[in-house]
């Protein structure tokens, strides 16, 4: 029997707090969104991207028709959302990951098609940009990423 999927778009935002265990409601975004990437940079958290609208398109092929090129930042202190740079391109599905001192976006995908791409998060002086850096040899989208310090010893055999 094939499952049978309900899309309804969700305009709630929730927030962790580990140190009590429980989900605290945030307020929204200025622009819904799914399919966006986020991230916890410099204390803050950063929506990046998604697809604005879930359309029939999307439904039925789940191909995207309303991505945008916006990034939301929310500041926990004052709990309001304010607009981040904006992207090079709209897109969703992009793998996103606090990597050093920046934020890297890898891959993701418009109304138009696949990226093989990656770009990251340039902070000078706090005006921040987007730099697109290479092209990857394969297109993703909607996938996971991390990056892990791991130790050494780790790998090491006796």
């Amino acid at each position: 029997m094939p499952l049978k999927t309900t899309w309804k778009e969700v305009k709630v935002n929730k927030g962790y707090d580990p140190a009590n265990d429980e989900w605290t409601e945030l307020p929204p975004l200025n622009t819904p969104r799914v399919l966006a990437g986020s991230v916890v940079y410099k204390d803050k958290i950063y929506v990046i991207g998604g697809n604005s609208a879930i359309s029939e398109k999307w439904k039925k092929e789940f191909l995207p028709e309303h991505c945008v090129s916006t990034v939301e930042i929310f500041d926990p202190t004052n709990e309001k959302w304010s607009p981040g740079p904006e992207l090079p391109n709209a897109l969703c599905g992009a793998g996103i990951v606090k990597y050093s001192n920046t934020i890297l976006i890898v891959g993701g995908e418009d109304d138009k098609s696949w990226m093989a791409g990656l770009c990251w998060l340039k902070d000078d002086n706090g005006k921040q940009s987007w730099v697109e850096g290479q092209e990857l040899p394969t297109v993703m989208s909607t996938f996971g990423c991390v990056v892990a310090n791991i130790q050494h010893e780790v790998f090491k055999q006796e």
